[in-house]
């Protein structure tokens, strides 16, 4: 049981970085263009 909470654990903390690096980069290029723009 514990091995598998652990892949759980361990699996959703390797999704949610993965969409935080996508999110980091698109608020980035957003702000980019933002600058660009203003």
């Amino acid at each position: 049981m514990f091995a598998t909470l652990e892949y759980a654990l361990s699996d959703v903390f390797y999704r949610t970085h993965i969409y935080f690096q996508c999110y980091v980069l698109i608020y980035l290029r957003y702000k980019k263009y933002a600058f660009f723009l203003t």
